[in-house]
């Protein structure tokens, strides 16, 4: 039985000391070239990826951030200044007649497109900035509704966002009634 051992583990062991052949390695340079190939685009895709990712949330956080604040002014306007808005433009105005939160004065609100930046102007202050510098708004369009029972807005934006050559457009749309306006 040694003897048997002996004679079949011989021939592999004078391969083992002569090293590796020509085809051999140009096998297996072959597989090492496929494999780092491979791991090359698939990290090449995932950064591409993260770019649309990264695109994709600067537009949603600023849909979300945005909208939040033209919906609650909205519902707690009590008109809408008609004089001083402007509807159904690429760049549309509304001024909403409200009350102050702390003191309870009369105010005006008004939200507006300028430079790609949606702003809000609140009375008299000066006007701040509702999206932050990583976004575009392509479009901001305000549409006044009247009915015999009451007053809304429709709210329409395109808010576009580029990061790493990746660049994600949304379109963005919500209907918000004045609470005010509802007849009993």
């Amino acid at each position: 039985l040694t003897f048997l051992l002996i004679n079949m583990m011989l021939p592999f062991s004078r391969f083992s000391k002569k090293g590796f052949s020509l085809v051999e390695m140009i096998v297996f340079i072959t597989i090492l070239s496929l494999l780092s190939v491979a791991i090359v685009t698939t990290l090449l895709a995932m950064a591409r990826s993260w770019s649309a990712i990264k695109a994709d949330k600067n537009v949603n956080l600023a849909a979300l951030s945005s909208l939040e604040r033209m919906t609650r002014e909205v519902r707690n306007a009590t008109s809408i200044d008609a004089a001083q808005s402007t509807f159904n433009a690429t760049s549309s105005v509304v001024t909403l007649n409200t009350l102050d939160m702390i003191s309870g004065a009369a105010t005006i609100v008004k939200f507006s497109l300028a430079s790609s930046t949606i702003y809000l102007k609140e009375g008299a202050a000066v006007q701040d900035p509702l999206t932050s510098s990583s976004v575009s708004v392509q479009s901001l369009v305000f549409r006044q509704i009247t009915t015999s029972e009451s007053e809304a807005v429709r709210i329409e934006m395109q808010i576009r966002s580029t990061y790493k050559e990746k660049t994600v457009t949304q379109n963005f749309y919500t209907t918000v009634s004045l609470r005010g306006k509802y007849s009993n």
